[in-house]
């Protein structure tokens, strides 16, 4: 037929922007018209309809005289293309700070188009309208394909009943996020008072299944779902009343919303559900932690929840979660037995599927801390920052639940998800990072059982929590992470340092990149970050107005220096002011054994400074010629002595030959104070100075190692590999009973006689120079150091070169 070329209607098509085109007309009688290749086009929608087929119903045009009422259609293979999808496209703007505005935007175009829509359709559609396939094709979006669609139209009831075959979403080549066998819909149309309406949606559907990240990795398959939608519709309200509700794979809910501008726009929702575990178990394809599908339950739950909040300022909200009815019993755990989390355990570290690290939460790791040890002011903030109701909810913590439906809400994504400590926990110990609505049901699932059920001490949660948490590339626990960002020990951060560790929980890999780069963009948000905290902590009186003078005056310094490293003023004298050794005694050499608080004094004593040789060759050599002229096998300096050894001396007397520190005697606690301060302090045998033991050493490195050029590690083929370049390491372990001699090895260079000891390629034992019950100038014996029946704490320390 061409381009229809009636004046009338071109006119009537350019006043309103639409371009219509059909290629075909065929008159099959009187009753049966077709139309082939149809497409009409209205900024940004088009039409195409391949074929579109009239059937006219002669009696029923003479009986009502109404030519919709005596026309059925079908179309074959329809497709909607919408061209432009912006970012704000179908988001009513319900967060107008003026509620007089959003008022006139309900009164005067979403209702009014309400009525409008409605009006058009039963006017314009045919009671019966088979469309055999559909297909909706949005810019960056999903296609949707509906196999057939058959609608039925009442005119007289206003009412609409369609049933669709199949539903399903392409991207590409992927397989079908969404799909569904079978979907039926009715919806009603009452008139009340007032012009306001009573609008009733029923939808059945079956074999449903989505698929996407915000929901998990595997798809949701809902194998029966109803529902039923009853709605009071007026020009300054909508109710959708109590009957509404229905059920998801058998489990019943149902929900109430309300929304009256004259009470000052508020919001309201509930919900009902009521909670068979069992057949909620049923409806996850899998459990990342596959244990909870053993757990039996008998009885339900009746849960409701309520949220309120204002349009004009959502923050500002009630929620509640409530249990009306709980006679839910667990029979049996099954095989989810979280006692053991009571007792030291050990965890393993597992990144996208694979294994990283072991971690004993316990005693016998050098770097757990007990829950009692923590530095006082550290455990308030991390409780403020973390999870402010850790002590009163019992998992779950119901006013950040709100707080993070409503932000969700403003945001239109899922953005904040009110974890609270034992959520982190679980999510650390049992499942991955992801976001999505598996994770998050596995997350409370757990929670609740561990804190109801198992009720494993609030203590103990936050202990196991602080020592695995993840704080950067192969950083996990506090301790671990006072060292790698700050130098220090634990008990020796500030509080700036403190609340900066508050900064990095929540991002630690993120944070890690960004101070490597020195982004800017990091040391702003941590300023703001650290100004934003301290100012709550003086609020709450956790920090006194002193500290927090301090806090700012060490944030200027950071965000000027960009190092989060904080140092006192004079810190940089420090190895200067405090190196300390007792005055040359030139009668003390490797054949005597008197004195050995003073350091060796030999006219052809070998000794040289690893820094200042560039080839890593020349240094190893240099290290293995002074442990065959220390010869600690043969000389009488470390002759043992009944039961007394001297693993600390030869370690000094290694280390010092090589140009390294570490102390033979040391200044005690007053010394160390007056010398901080400028104040010069003689050295005094036994007075201002006192001999250090191994479990004196294991302290002083963690404490002032790393201002002596000691870098601490975690690994040991990290120490092993900087060994084999030409560095010095030191293994140090301090005794359970501190009454009992600790122990130090020297960790050397391998020769082509003596190599680390590995197993399935790991190393388990570097090339060790020790002095003790057996004096070894080169060895790579078993782990002595994890010995837990002696030794409480070790650690691993390299030579910074």
């Amino acid at each position: 037929m061409g381009k229809i070329r009636n004046n009338q209607i071109n006119r009537l098509f350019l006043q309103y922007n639409i371009r219509l085109d059909i290629q075909q007309v065929k008159i099959r009688g009187f009753r049966h018209y077709e139309i082939r290749n149809i497409f009409m086009e209205k900024t940004p929608v088009a039409f195409e309809i391949q074929r579109l087929e009239l059937f006219l119903s002669v009696w029923t045009l003479i009986k009502e005289r109404s030519i919709r009422n005596a026309l059925n259609i079908t179309l074959d293979k329809l497709q909607l293309t919408y061209h432009r999808f912006g970012k704000d496209a179908g988001k009513p703007n319900v967060l107008s700070p003026d509620v007089r505005k959003i008022t006139a935007e309900w009164e005067g175009i979403y209702y009014r188009k309400y009525e409008k829509i409605i009006n058009a359709f039963f006017s314009f559609i045919p009671e019966r309208v088979v469309i055999r396939e559909l297909k909706v094709q949005l810019p960056q979006r999903d296609l949707y394909v509906l196999s057939s669609v058959e609608c039925i139209v009442n005119k007289k009831d206003r009412s609409v009943t369609a049933a669709i075959d199949r539903i399903e979403t392409q991207t590409g080549n992927c397989l079908s996020p969404f799909s569904v066998s079978h979907v039926s819909i009715c919806f009603k149309q009452e008139e009340i008072a007032q012009g306001g309406k009573v609008i009733n949606w029923m939808v059945r559907s079956t074999d449903l299944r989505i698929q996407h990240q915000a929901i998990g990795a595997a798809p949701l398959l809902i194998s029966n779902f109803d529902a039923e939608l009853n709605i009071n519709f007026t020009p300054t309200s909508l109710v959708v009343t109590k009957e509404s509700g229905g059920n998801i794979n058998q489990i019943p809910f149902a929900f109430q919303f309300h929304h009256d501008l004259v009470e000052k726009d508020i919001l309201k929702f509930i919900f009902h559900v009521e909670l068979d575990f069992n057949l909620f178990k049923s409806s996850f394809p899998a459990f990342h932690v596959k244990a909870i599908e053993t757990v039996t339950t008998e009885g339900n739950l009746l849960i409701r929840s309520r949220l309120m909040f204002s349009i004009k300022d959502p923050m500002q909200h009630f929620f509640e979660l409530k249990v009306l009815k709980n006679d839910l019993v667990i029979d049996d755990p099954g095989e989810l037995d979280l006692s053991y989390l009571e007792a030291p355990f050990v965890h393993r570290v597992i990144r996208n599927n694979a294994f990283l690290r072991e971690i004993w939460v316990g005693d016998l790791n050098s770097n757990f801390v007990k829950i009692e040890d923590f530095p006082a002011q550290m455990i308030p903030i991390i409780i403020f920052c973390e999870d402010p109701n850790f002590y009163q909810h019992h998992g779950l913590d119901v006013f950040f639940v709100g707080r993070a439906i409503v932000s969700n809400l403003v945001e239109r994504k899922f953005k904040r998800g009110a974890s609270t400590i034992t959520m982190q926990l679980v999510r650390n110990l049992f499942l991955n990072h992801e976001k999505n609505l598996y994770r998050k049901i596995e997350e409370i699932i757990l929670s609740l059982l561990i804190e109801n059920y198992f009720r494993i001490p609030k203590a103990r949660l936050l202990e196991i929590y602080l020592n695995i948490i993840e704080f950067g590339p192969d950083v996990y626990g506090i301790k671990e992470a006072a060292m790698f960002y700050f130098k220090k020990s634990l008990p020796a951060l500030t509080m700036t340092e403190y609340i900066i560790m508050m900064y990095i929980i929540p991002r630690p890999i993120h944070f890690h990149e960004a101070l490597v780069s020195q982004s800017p963009q990091l040391f702003t948000n941590l300023k703001n970050h650290v100004q934003w905290l301290s100012q709550h902590l003086r609020t709450r009186q956790t920090l006194t107005d002193e500290e927090f003078e301090k806090v700012m005056s060490d944030i200027e310094t950071i965000s000027q220096t960009r190092s989060i490293i904080l140092r006192d003023p004079d810190i940089h004298q420090l190895p200067d002011l405090l190196r300390v050794d007792l005055s040359i005694n030139n009668s003390i050499n490797t054949r005597n054994d008197l004195h050995w608080a003073y350091p060796l004094h030999e006219e052809k004593m070998p000794k040289v400074n690893l820094k200042k040789i560039a080839s890593a060759d020349v240094r190893k050599e240099y290290i293995h010629h002074i442990v065959e002229w220390l010869d600690v096998e043969n000389s009488r300096r470390y002759a043992i002595q009944g039961k007394t050894t001297y693993c600390n001396i030869y370690a000094y007397d290694v280390v010092s030959c090589l140009g390294a520190y570490i102390p033979r005697v040391w200044w005690n606690e007053e010394s160390v104070r007056k010398i901080k301060k400028g104040i010069r302090v003689p050295v005094v045998y036994a007075k201002t100075v006192f001999e250090m033991n191994c479990n004196a050493l294991a302290e002083w490195f963690l404490s002032y190692g790393s201002c002596f050029g000691w870098k601490q590690v975690f690994d040991l083929a990290e120490m092993q590999s900087l060994a084999n370049e030409g560095s010095i390491g030191i293994i140090v372990a301090q005794r359970n009973e501190l009454s009992e001699p600790g122990h130090i090895t020297v960790v050397l260079p391998e020769t082509a006689a003596v190599k680390a000891q590995t197993c399935e390629k790991e190393i388990i034992c570097p090339v060790q120079s020790q002095a003790g019950m057996k004096n070894l100038r080169f060895f790579n014996g078993d782990a002595w150091w994890q010995d837990a029946a002696r030794f409480g704490k070790y650690s691993f320390w390299v030579w910074d070169l």
